[in-house]
């Protein structure tokens, strides 16, 4: 049972059993956890520990139970028996019963503890506060043979370990008003069960679609930190290409002008050669570098034609994918 404040349906048929299993306990003289404690609420759900339900008032203690292998009553009492005890001395429950059970499955052996407040006087030296605030009496009850590891034998004995525990929920109530109070008791908790349900489905609906919108939120992100991180690429590469066709361009710049310098100086030798100034040589060596610059300019006249055919290329690719993205087409 979860540490929460205690809840109380005003509308709950009473009375109800409450069942805690490894129920923790910390008393003045014992801190542990009893096996399986049994008590009667008529306010549904509990939303705090047992021994605080039992503390306020929300819960009265029933029964305490120990189940072993093999149970021996001398040895194996006095654990859930110590429990029961620490347990109704934080107890706000007027009633003056409680059970301690001790069973192996097959055999289940009860006691019954009773207790009063203790009077003003209890024995006590003056000035000493009194060990307990309630007098105890304990008193070994009737002894019942059920097995259950062998239901189909031992029906008739189980149906009698049931009445018992019936009438510990429902005290002097008769069987017929025990099955009423039992038809009204599952009713309430087949109502409460279903609200719980809805409420969980709703819940899960809810966080469900949290968990969508954040998803599609964050994919919506990852997508445009991807699509800007291509236009960054993109526009990185479109820079490295204007770059480049700008060199390019430049080169072939250069080239012209050293063949169109080349030419003259061809041209002027061809005219001392006329003039018998230089030599056969002279011009044949003037005329092979004019061919060297031509060839040169050729081929970087070659280089800037495909950078500026890639680059057209490119701006098609990027247009077509505008378009596609423009009217909701994929790539491809």
């Amino acid at each position: 049972m979860p540490d929460e404040e205690a809840a109380v349906e005003p509308d709950a048929p009473p009375p109800f059993a409450v069942f805690g299993y490894e129920a923790a306990l910390k008393g003045s003289v014992l801190n542990g956890k009893s096996e399986f404690v049994m008590a009667r609420s008529n306010g549904l759900p509990l939303r705090v520990s047992l021994q605080a339900a039992c503390t306020d008032g929300s819960a009265e203690p029933l029964l305490v139970g120990e189940a072993k292998p093999s149970a021996s009553f001398d040895t194996n009492i006095w654990q859930p028996l110590a429990y029961a005890l620490e347990l109704l001395e934080s107890s706000a429950s007027p009633d003056d019963l409680l059970w301690v059970l001790l069973t192996d499955m097959t055999t289940w052996e009860f006691v019954r503890i009773t207790h009063k407040p203790r009077g003003s006087s209890g024995g006590e030296p003056p000035g000493v506060p009194p060990l307990s605030k309630r007098i105890y009496t304990l008193e070994r009850g009737e002894t019942l043979f059920a097995n259950l590891r062998d239901p189909l034998k031992s029906g008739a004995d189980i149906l009698k370990l049931v009445s018992f525990l019936y009438s510990l929920v429902f005290p002097g109530r008769s069987p017929s008003e025990q099955r009423e109070l039992k038809a009204a008791s599952d009713r309430y908790l087949e109502e409460k069960a279903t609200e719980w349900i809805e409420r969980a489905l709703a819940e899960r609906k809810q966080q469900k679609a949290e968990a969508e919108a954040k998803a599609a939120a964050q994919k919506a992100e990852a997508e445009a930190k991807a699509a800007a991180q291509k236009a960054e690429a993109e526009a990185a590469a479109q820079k490295a290409e204007a770059k480049a066709l700008a060199a390019a361009m430049h080169a072939v710049s250069e080239a012209a002008a050293q063949v169109i310098a080349k030419m003259e100086e061809v041209k002027e030798k061809e005219g001392k050669f006329a003039r018998n100034e230089i030599t056969e040589q002279e011009l044949a060596a003037a005329t092979a570098e004019l061919l060297a610059v031509r060839q040169e300019y050729e081929a970087k006249m070659v280089a800037r034609d495909g950078l500026q055919a890639a680059q057209k290329a490119a701006e098609e690719v990027q247009l077509q994918g505008e378009e596609r993205a423009k009217f909701g087409l994929g790539g491809g």
